[in-house]
């Protein structure tokens, strides 16, 4: 197998895919604002492009395309670090993992749906470039105010948003898996969903609840934490008042004593006159 022949035979894909990161970088930077690492998210896919789109869409598929352990093997990869770019970005960026992961797989979605329609359209690669910017372009001036609008978005039901993402990711590495090891499942296709969609769903479901319950204890610990630190507070503001209270009590004696020196002073006077 000659490697560059393999990449020269990919090379529409390839560029598709490098349309995709690009489109997807602009999508979510436009979601998420300026960061202070608002490069980090073009790199990381960059680097997960690299990894999986040429080593193991192109160059892999063309050594061990037919082999079962590859299959799942890539589907795998792609799962993991597809949710790896997004957990990353999320903590560097110190954002909601629910929000990051909800906003990129929005981004992914509308952008593979441009791009793989032009795809289909069987035209000159040069005119589904274009159609694809052009297509691009039109939609992101249009919907750019309601994505600006996403950066001081509160998610309310964050659990209901992380499993619907973890589920999307996870049913469908699931149903791949069982695609490929089994094959009475295969003649059994609804089966094969519904088993996908009851473990891959109730993983998610599982998965997202426990991050929302580690999230909550550590909520709940840092209030605790605040509370003691507000108490340390309030009790050296009360030291301080104490004490302003005994140089006021000292003030006042001394205020005293001078006004009799003064009274005295001015009697002694007036009885040598």
């Amino acid at each position: 197998m000659n490697i560059g022949e393999v990449l020269i035979e990919n090379i529409p894909q390839l560029w598709m895919g490098m349309v995709g990161i690009l489109l997807n970088s602009i999508v979510v930077g436009t979601l998420f604002g300026k960061r202070k690492y608002d490069w980090f998210f073009l790199v990381i896919c960059s680097v997960r492009f690299i990894i999986y789109n040429i080593g193991f869409l192109a160059i892999g598929n063309a050594m061990y395309g037919n082999e079962t352990w590859y299959k799942i093997t890539m589907s795998t990869f792609a799962t993991v670090t597809a949710l790896g770019v997004g957990i990353a970005t999320a903590v560097l960026w110190q954002e909601s993992l629910a929000k990051t992961l909800t906003g990129i797989l929005a981004a992914e979605c509308v952008n593979d749906g441009i791009v793989y329609q032009a795809i289909s359209l069987n035209i000159l690669p040069i005119l589904e470039y274009m159609g694809v910017f052009i297509v691009f372009t039109i939609l992101y001036f249009i919907l750019r105010p309601l994505m600006k609008r996403y950066r001081s978005y509160q998610l309310k039901h964050e659990v209901v948003c992380l499993t619907g993402v973890l589920g999307f990711f996870g049913i469908g590495w699931f149903s791949n898996f069982l695609y490929n090891t089994s094959a009475s499942l295969r003649e059994r296709p609804m089966q094969m969903v519904a088993d996908s969609f009851i473990i891959g769903g109730g993983g998610a479901l599982i998965i997202a609840f426990s991050i929302y319950t580690i999230k909550i204890f550590k909520r709940k610990e840092q209030l605790e934490v605040n509370r003691k630190r507000m108490e340390e507070y309030y009790s050296q503001i009360q030291n301080q008042a104490g004490e302003l209270e005994e140089i006021q009590n000292e003030m006042a004696v001394k205020l005293d004593e001078l006004s009799n020196l003064s009274v005295s002073s001015k009697k002694r006077k007036k009885a040598e006159i």
